[in-house]
């Protein structure tokens, strides 16, 4: 076939006008520089960036050769993620690499202002306006590429939608998947369909098996249990930016802290009124301010905190300490403001500056969660992972009508309601024998990563106002039943001796019978919860990376002859109720930070471990007098754990002092060298992995 001039200077000019190279794979590499940023924003004119340096991980994320399909980023206000992660992914997969893609915004109106606020000037600032145009001749010779919420492009279309709207979910399958601002909308879709964003990955199900789809979610959270971002947040790898101190070089994920923290945001006050505000560095404690701010987020990096679903899904948190569109003065102010109005101000500034789903007051953890922490051991058997055991016990007086009962009539009456169980092996009476003068004893297990395990519980059912008969006679029985000790075993025979024991004092008149049962055993200390101690009396927060703090998780004090442990239980009430969160079921390993127990647990159990709740200042109360007995004794135990640990610091520190005699002097004088060789070798996770060593010696 013979072409005319005229046809082969046009194609010539066409043969011209390609691509001398790939496209970048990276969409950082694409987007950086090739965009305006328009007028009113905080950083008009030409972008880049490197302005944003947090932004490039999650964003190369969403390049097509990474191998991350799933990306999360939980964010603060004035993060400037909607630029750097919605816009840029649009801009790539319209400009660089076409495909088909899917806008979905929280609401609406949301939406519609994305629409004429941020995709046109995305567009035009790229020069991709004469790309948005219909691909094909419709009906009526009308083309109909570029609506408002329909755009085509020469290999690839974009649509954009509401994720509360059954019909914006309704169309033709994409490979690229942006959700914006999920954190606004409901769990469930009204239309009846079930979770908005399983309906909506609905749409990428022909591209899934080419490896091709990418989903990106990013949000400001809103209330806990309640939230898709935290849903989704949840799955993946925790991700946390960690950055250097301009003064000490040590790395740190920024935190709000408290005013009881000798690290986080603090402010100067003048007449009570805010003046100045500062970071304190969790490692040197000196402080940062807002300028520095810049230094810091170059030396950033992306850090993983947790366990994925998958090894293609990553999740990223970002409070707005980090924003360089925010001022460290206007966060703090912010913060003094949420502090007086409650939790209606403690929300707003959770979810918008913490970048974390906000816990109100009153809340506890949900049953059909909890019961989940349930794991494939039997009680009495001591799991995998576990390095050291912990013992508490808890005095339960009874009701009334039984103290004139002889331990006799108890034994008598706990046999007769015994006798009749249920499905999980309680009696049906239970309830019942809860009113019977008692002692429970739960046995835990520890092992690195704050990873803890239930071991056994166990009642002693008998009179606790005499230290040698009744209940406790029955535990003393327990504890010396094997001559060399109280052991629990492994399942391939690796034996555990329970490390020390704690028993609740608290309850005014038992205080002395617990000191006099304690006393004669080297390693049963009474113990007793008193909220939150003032002073550090041992010192520890000078080398102790879990509390940098200058209240105290725990101290010693005497009470006349005796030894006992005061315990502050708010502390570990948190961190239970936090743990309650991290399930590790169906996973191979337990996750860092997470509770399990054996699988033979009682339902009841776990009604006991979330009987309080939670208040706003981060105290716990049991308004309907629900048995809490598990709660307590994971407390004691979580705080037998520490003092096991803590040992072993202060002994590690006094070699320290013996063998560097000239660092020593420097460290009692806060010499920043010899304080920074006292973190080094006397710090929880390098005492953990030196008794890790040990263990493995022994046949661990």
């Amino acid at each position: 076939m013979l072409f005319k001039k005229s046809d082969l200077a046009y194609f010539k000019g066409q043969n011209s006008k390609k691509p001398i190279e790939s496209p970048p794979q990276l969409i950082s590499q694409y987007m950086d520089g090739r965009r305006r940023i328009p007028d009113g924003t905080p950083y008009p004119g030409k972008y880049s960036i490197n302005r944003t340096p947090y932004a490039i991980e999650p964003l190369d994320n969403m390049s097509p050769f990474s191998g991350i399909k799933n990306t999360v980023v939980m964010k603060s206000v004035q993060s400037g993620f909607t630029t750097n992660l919605g816009e840029n992914v649009l801009g790539f997969y319209i400009g660089a690499r076409p495909a088909k893609i899917m806008y979905m915004s929280g609401t609406d109106a949301l939406l519609k202002k994305f629409l004429n606020g941020r995709f046109d000037p995305l567009v035009d600032s790229c020069g991709f306006r004469p790309l948005i145009q219909s691909q094909s001749l419709k009906k009526n010779n009308r083309k109909t590429g570029d609506t408002a919420e329909y755009k085509e492009f020469p290999g690839g279309t974009a649509s954009f939608g509401s994720l509360q709207s059954e019909a914006s979910m309704r169309q033709e399958s994409i490979m690229i998947m942006i959700r914006d601002e999920i954190g606004l909308i409901p769990m469930q879709m009204s239309s009846g369909e079930g979770n908005p964003l399983k309906v909506s990955d609905g749409r990428t199900v022909a591209f899934d098996e080419s490896g091709r789809v990418k989903i990106l979610d990013y949000s400001t959270p809103g209330t806990s249990g309640n939230c898709l971002v935290e849903m989704q947040y949840n799955k993946g790898d925790k991700r946390k930016f960690r950055v250097k101190c301009p003064i000490c070089g040590k790395r740190q994920h920024l935190g709000m802290g408290d005013e009881k923290t000798n690290w986080g945001l603090k402010g100067d006050y003048k007449a009570g009124k805010l003046i100045n505000a500062f970071y304190l560095c969790f490692h040197c404690h000196e402080a940062i301010f807002n300028h520095q701010k810049i230094e810091m987020l170059d030396s950033g990096i992306w850090e993983p905190t947790a366990i994925s679903v998958s090894n293609d899904f990553r999740s990223y948190i970002f409070p707005a300490f980090y924003s360089p569109m925010l001022n460290w003065m206007t966060i703090r102010k912010e913060y003094d403001e949420a502090q007086e109005t409650g939790d209606l101000g403690m929300k707003s500034f959770t979810n918008l500056y913490l970048a974390e789903a906000f816990t109100p007051s009153g809340e506890q953890p949900e049953m059909k969660s909890i019961i989940e922490i349930r794991s494939k051991y039997k009680s009495g058997q001591v799991p995998n992972d576990i390095m050291f055991l912990s013992c508490a016990g808890d005095v339960q007086p009874g009701g009334h009508k039984f103290k004139k009962f002889t331990n006799a009539d108890i034994d008598e009456y706990v046999e007769f309601h015994s006798r009749k169980k249920d499905k999980d092996g309680i009696p049906i009476a239970w309830k019942k024998l809860r009113m019977l003068p008692r002692l429970e004893i739960e046995v835990m297990g520890h092992g690195m990563d704050r990873r803890t395990a239930s071991i056994i519980y166990k009642k002693f059912y008998g009179n606790v106002d005499d230290f040698t008969s009744g209940a406790w006679a029955k535990l003393t029985n327990w504890i010396t039943e094997k001559s060399e000790g109280l052991y629990f075993y492994r399942e391939d025979g690796f034996k555990f001796p329970i490390e020390y024991m704690y028993i609740d004092s608290g309850y005014g008149k038992f205080t002395d019978v617990v000191y006099q049962y304690c006393d004669p055993f080297q390693k049963v200390y009474a113990c007793k919860g008193v909220g939150t101690p003032k002073k550090d009396k041992l010192k520890l927060t000078d080398i102790d990376e879990i509390k940098a703090g200058n209240f105290m998780r725990y101290k010693l004090s005497i009470a006349g002859s005796y030894t006992i442990v005061l315990i502050n239980t708010n502390y570990y009430k948190q961190w239970l109720y936090r743990n309650l969160k991290n399930i590790s079921k169906g996973e191979l390993q337990q996750l860092p930070n997470s509770h399990v127990t054996p699988i033979d647990y009682p339902d009841t159990y776990f009604e006991g471990l979330r009987a309080e709740k939670q208040k706003t200042d981060g105290s716990f109360h049991n308004p309907t007098n629900k048995a809490n007995e598990p709660t307590d004794l994971w407390v004691y135990n979580m705080a037998v754990a520490d003092f096991v640990i803590d040992n072993r610091i202060l002994t590690k520190k006094e070699q320290w002092k013996k063998k560097f005699k000239k660092l020593r002097d420097g460290a009692k004088n806060k010499n920043p060298a010899a304080m920074e060789k006292l973190r080094e070798i006397a710090n929880r996770d390098v005492i953990m992995e030196e008794f890790m060593e040990e263990l493995k010696v022994k046949g661990w």
